[in-house]
């Protein structure tokens, strides 16, 4: 009985996840990714002069 209850507690975390927490796991991902390219060039940048 209790197996069943965590699998089905499962299911319904799963159905949960929908297309607004994928868009916000992308939208946070895609703004990590643009803050470190910006941080190296302005490193790199600075590292020239």
């Amino acid at each position: 009985m209790l197996k069943f209850k965590f699998l089905e507690e499962k299911d319904t975390h799963i159905e949960k996840t929908g297309p607004k927490e994928l868009l916000w796991f992308v939208a946070l991902w895609a703004l990590g990714f643009v803050t470190i390219t910006i941080v190296g060039a302005i490193i790199k940048l600075f590292l020239r002069t």
